[in-house]
């Protein structure tokens, strides 16, 4: 996941993952500037969200354990270890939910089994389980409506499940247990759809931003290439007009000598 942040000096900063290292792009750019390393052990699955104006991070390293960090701070942090190689975990997802940021994520286990797990980073221990299903890959998507926030998990755009979250208890719940009726299910999958349509307009607006930040940097780096080509060729022109006043020193004092 390739993210731009607006920082609070004006900047900005992409943070992406390249070559198993995390990058960090600051822009505007200085002459010879390089992304910075922020990490080189990154195997995949890197989510950022910028929270209470802090950028926080989780990604899966060469280990199969899942990090989490912030670039305000130095270190970094395992907060999930796979309990056997058969173990693994996918769709990590960083966002806010009833005030706090919470870290969502589904675990693959055997036999044949996956769960999808709500959890406070900072303790990742107290996980709650949410779902458990088949081992089939699924898609776990969030929308508002009526004031109310919603998740759904879906598989191939059919609405497996619904949640509502419960603003008093603070937790999620089935949707059955809050809304009845013949058209629950039709409603759920027209709201899934419209939250499809919504993960596609935000990362299309997501990459419009990378690219645009790209392009940003390469004019920088362009026009300071430019700059310096033409302070070169000035230099140049310069010491050719050096070189011809010592030549014709030089033929003058020859011409007398004869």
């Amino acid at each position: 996941m390739n993210t731009v942040y607006d920082l609070s000096d004006g900047r900005k900063v992409m943070l992406y993952m390249e070559n198993n290292r995390i990058l960090l792009l600051f822009t505007p750019l200085r002459p010879g500037q390089m992304p910075a390393v922020r990490h080189n052990d990154c195997l995949g699955r890197l989510y950022s969200a910028a929270w209470h104006g802090r950028i926080y991070y989780v990604y899966e390293n060469l280990s199969h354990q899942i990090v989490f960090g912030c670039l305000d701070d130095d270190g970094a942090a395992v907060i999930l270890s796979p309990l056997s190689e058969r173990q693994m975990y996918e769709g990590l997802v960083l966002r806010e939910t009833g005030g706090q940021l919470c870290l969502y994520y589904q675990q693959c286990c055997e036999p044949g089994e996956r769960r999808l797990y709500m959890a406070d980073p900072w303790h990742a221990e107290r996980a709650v389980c949410l779902w458990s299903g088949t081992k089939e890959p699924v898609d776990v998507r969030w929308y508002i409506h009526e004031q109310e926030e919603y998740m759904t998990v879906d598989r191939s755009d059919h609405v497996l499940e619904t949640f509502v979250w419960n603003k008093v208890e603070k937790r999620y719940e089935k949707g059955h247990e809050k809304r009845q009726g013949p058209d629950m299910q039709k409603g759920d999958e027209a709201k899934s759809e419209a939250a499809i349509k919504s993960d596609e307009a935000a990362k299309l607006k997501e990459e419009n931003a990378r690219l645009k930040l790209w392009c940003a940097a390469l004019q920088e780096q362009l026009g300071s290439a430019k700059t310096q080509y033409d302070q070169l060729a000035q230099t140049a022109i310069e010491l050719q007009k050096i070189g011809k006043q010592w030549r014709d020193k030089y033929m003058a004092a020859q011409s007398k000598d004869d």
